[in-house]
């Protein structure tokens, strides 16, 4: 389901979203704020996530209340890229 979501996208859509779900050794975290998700991409929170851990990735999802994007915003990343080698 989630690879056919990502194939509806088009543009600037689907290239935003592949360079925020590519996290890894070369960028450990990438973010995106809840407003771009679903206005700029039109997909839901939820559609969002699990396209983020369809890739082998770790989600976690803060409300505006919880960080300083006025939407809030989605952080994808891994787990072994954020430790030191």
């Amino acid at each position: 389901m989630t690879g056919r979501i990502v194939e509806t996208l088009e543009g600037d859509a689907k290239a935003i979203l592949l360079r925020h779900v590519h996290v890894g050794r070369d960028k450990a975290v990438s973010y995106l704020p809840i407003s771009t998700i679903k206005n700029i991409l039109g997909l839901g929170v939820e559609d969002y996530r699990s396209i983020v851990e369809a890739a082998g990735k770790k989600c976690l999802v803060l409300p505006a209340d919880h960080c300083c994007i006025k939407s809030g915003a989605v952080f994808a990343y891994t787990r072994t890229s954020n430790t030191k080698t």
